[in-house]
């Protein structure tokens, strides 16, 4: 229960459009406890996850200005790519949750695949 308290919570406050609650997510370090928790045996724990992950890898909003440089230039993609670099069975798992017996636990993790696949411009 605790598991499931925690992953709707983070899901919860990742909705696609608030750039600044995911970024901070991912500063704190969320992605390693909800990468894990991909593995639960709570199929509402691994919606919620899920959902987060993918949610974190919808960064085409992500912009990044560098005040004090001259060059200041978009960081895109900078999510995905944190996602894809930091946690190297996330896409394994997200595989492996298409096999789910929960329909929309299934209809997540193509959704993650999806977003984690996408270069920004679709």
């Amino acid at each position: 229960m605790r598991y499931y308290v925690r992953a709707r919570f983070i899901a919860d406050r990742l909705h696609p459009d608030p750039d600044e609650n995911r970024q901070q997510l991912v500063n704190a370090g969320a992605i390693p406890v909800l990468v894990g928790l991909l593995n639960s045996p709570d199929t509402d724990v691994q919606y919620y996850c899920t959902t987060a992950l993918s949610n974190i890898a919808v960064d085409g909003k992500d912009i990044t200005f560098h005040p004090n440089s001259l060059n200041n230039h978009l960081a895109l993609g900078a999510n995905r790519k944190k996602l894809a670099q930091s946690e190297p069975k996330l896409v394994q798992n997200l595989v492996q949750l298409m096999d789910s017996s929960s329909l929309k636990v299934q209809c997540q993790a193509a959704l993650a695949l999806r977003n984690l696949a996408s270069d920004g411009e679709s």
